[in-house]
């Protein structure tokens, strides 16, 4: 799923998934697939030599920290 080609605005992610088709069947889904908007504002950027803390006010007390690579 691309989510580049929506028409809303912001910016919005990619995803891969494995669909197993079968020719003549109407082949759907297990479940609905959402794609939420990406929130650049509060995004945190890691690489391979830097990691980094995300907290998030509405969820006090949560801290993530990704090390680098």
């Amino acid at each position: 799923m691309d989510g580049s080609t929506t028409s809303r605005a912001g910016t919005w992610p990619s995803l891969d998934f494995e669909l197993v088709s079968v020719p003549g069947r109407r082949n759907r889904p297990p479940a609905p697939i959402y794609l939420l908007p990406i929130d650049t504002a509060r995004g945190l950027t890691v690489s391979e030599v830097e990691g980094g803390i995300l907290e998030l006010p509405e969820v006090p007390g949560l801290t993530l920290e990704i090390e680098p690579g």
